[in-house]
């Protein structure tokens, strides 16, 4: 089904390599993803839909360096380590927290694993 979608967008068909082997398709339909619904607010939840979150959100943050001053101004494009913005992913960030509030309705309701509940 891939192959029609592909030519009828005017984009090249994936190699028969790419067809034969199940990862290397996966990865590259998981870019195509990436590209195409950039910025579009799914990027977040097909991370955990393909357990790709604990790999992909635990990469280091860059961003550009804002305290250089006039004589070093061609460093500033450099990419940089964002140290006040540490990237950890932990298992219980698969599922959010629920409500205090929430819990303290219902009675037979649990909070996520992971996440504490305070009476």
């Amino acid at each position: 089904a891939i192959h029609p979608i592909r030519i009828r967008a005017g984009l090249p068909d994936y190699s028969q390599e790419i067809y034969d082997d199940a990862d290397l398709f996966r990865k590259s339909l998981k870019r195509e993803r990436q590209i195409e619904l950039f910025a579009e607010g799914h990027r977040y939840y097909d991370l955990r839909r393909w357990k790709d979150a604990p790999r992909e959100e635990a990469t280091p943050v860059y961003g550009c360096n804002m305290f250089l001053g006039s004589p070093m101004r061609d460093e500033f494009y450099r990419p940089t380590v964002v140290a006040s913005m540490p990237a950890v992913f932990v298992r219980k960030m698969y599922f959010w927290p629920i409500s205090h509030s929430e819990l303290k309705r219902n009675s037979r309701l649990t909070q996520n694993p992971g996440w504490t509940y305070y009476d």
